[in-house]
């Protein structure tokens, strides 16, 4: 039987090359809901919309798009049959080679490989059209922030609102350790962005301001004002910054301050922010006085389940049985990116199962760089060093204060059961047991 995800992949593909856009998440969604079988106002209730928004405005215009897509007249009545005939008419595996991008950086948005987080990707899209809306999103590298934010983006200029996306990792070193210099810099990027030209000569008055005043005052005086729409503001990998506190300190109270100022000021009322920023850096970042702390709608993003880590085997043609699916799902902990490292080797480098998984954790194994970094990361600190020492050799887990936890959750190398703090997955395990016991602190 073809698999309701295969459907919405041939529905997506065939929309794009149609209208050269993307299915919204609200509208998968609804194909997801009525290919179950609910009807609009069941959809309705589980995806937490009104009867009348599903039913009257997010339906009629999907079906008119797959019709158009499909060339025949589509409805909720025969959706199944005209996508299964659809998926019939797509080239089988023998006639076509599939191209499977290497796993780096974000999932482009008409991707079949991409696997959605139907809750916390509902949640954001929702709340994002909400004025004085901040979203933080953290987690640790690899775990799909970038994809999420790309997503939001997307259903934000569907809405329409204005979009501006900035990565700090786009900042020279000169830049990123110069408050005045960053901030700077920061305008010109969103002013480019917006077609506008460069004024910050004209605006930015270093005798009476603060670099962290002419900011906001360049914000609020020329480039707000020059918008018509809302604006959602995603800024990237903000963890760049934290290794300079006086920085950091300062950019993270300006961003709190732009998103209080949302709540009362007619102007800042336009701007919706979506912050993301991994949480290794946690180690390095003072987060008793983060300014960020307690403020807007955090998100968290999950290790993958085996349901999801299934669904993206079965993308990668991998035929894999679900004994050794479930296998490569616990001994990464769902880990997003490794999960699809082992898919894509197995499926372009044919590396068996047992290949894959035989030697994971050895130096020419495909995730030595990603456990020499959280090595790298986890050496920064002599008392996390010994906590996941005694982790990593304990067969039941041990007790660790709130911040040691904290700090290694952060880096994503633990989970909790109960009060005891165990290895995230048997890779952390077998590998730090074996290279903290060769930097063993005398």
């Amino acid at each position: 039987m073809i698999q309701p995800e295969q459907l919405i992949d041939a529905a997506t593909e065939a929309i794009f090359k149609c209208d050269n856009e993307y299915l919204r998440t609200i509208e998968v969604d609804v194909l997801d809901a009525c290919l179950a079988g609910l009807t609009y106002e069941e959809m309705a209730e589980k995806l937490d919309y009104s009867n009348r928004y599903i039913a009257g405005d997010i339906a009629p215009a999907l079906w008119a798009k797959l019709t158009r897509a499909l060339d025949e007249k589509v409805s909720k009545s025969n959706l199944r049959v005209a996508l299964e005939r659809l998926y019939q008419r797509q080239p089988s595996p023998e006639k076509q080679t599939a191209y499977r991008p290497y796993p780096e950086g974000p999932v482009p948005l008409n991707s079949s490989f991409y696997i959605n987080r139907s809750e916390v990707e509902r949640h954001c899209c929702q709340i994002i059209t909400h004025p004085g809306t901040l979203i933080r999103i953290k987690a640790a590298k690899g775990m799909g922030k970038t994809s999420l934010v790309n997503r939001i983006l997307k259903t934000a200029e569907a809405h329409p609102l204005q979009t501006l996306y900035l990565d700090f990792q786009w900042a020279s070193q000169a830049s990123i350790n110069n408050l005045e210099r960053f901030l700077r810099w920061f305008c010109f990027q969103m002013g480019r962005q917006l077609g506008l030209d460069n004024q910050l000569d004209d605006y930015w008055d270093t005798e009476l301001l603060t670099s962290i005043d002419n900011c906001s005052q360049y914000f609020e005086d020329y480039l707000l004002p020059n918008i018509e729409a809302p604006l959602v503001l995603a800024l990237d990998s903000v963890e760049q910054i934290f290794p300079y506190p006086e920085v950091a300190g300062d950019v993270l109270r300006m961003l709190r301050s732009w998103h209080e100022k949302s709540k009362s000021s007619a102007i800042w009322e336009k701007v919706r922010l979506v912050i993301t920023h991994a949480t290794e850096d946690y180690v390095s970042l003072d987060i008793n006085h983060s300014p960020l702390t307690n403020v807007g709608e955090p998100i968290t993003l999950n290790p993958f389940e085996i349901e999801q880590v299934q669904s993206l085997a079965a993308r990668y043609d991998l035929q894999w049985q679900p004994s050794e699916v479930e296998s490569l799902q616990g001994r990464v902990g769902g880990h997003p990116y490794l999960i699809h490292l082992a898919l894509y080797k197995g499926a372009v480098e044919r590396k068996t199962f047992q290949e894959i998984l035989g030697t994971s954790d050895q130096e020419t194994d495909i995730y030595f760089n990603h456990l020499l970094r959280l090595r790298e990361e986890l050496l920064q600190s002599q008392d996390l060093t010994a906590a996941y020492r005694a982790i990593a050799n304990s067969p039941t887990g041990i007790e660790l204060n709130s911040l040691q936890i904290y700090h290694l959750q952060s880096l994503g190398l633990v989970k909790l059961k109960g009060n005891l703090v165990l290895p995230s997955c048997s890779l952390y395990q077998q590998y730090f047991q074996r290279e903290l016991s060769r930097d063993a602190i005398p």
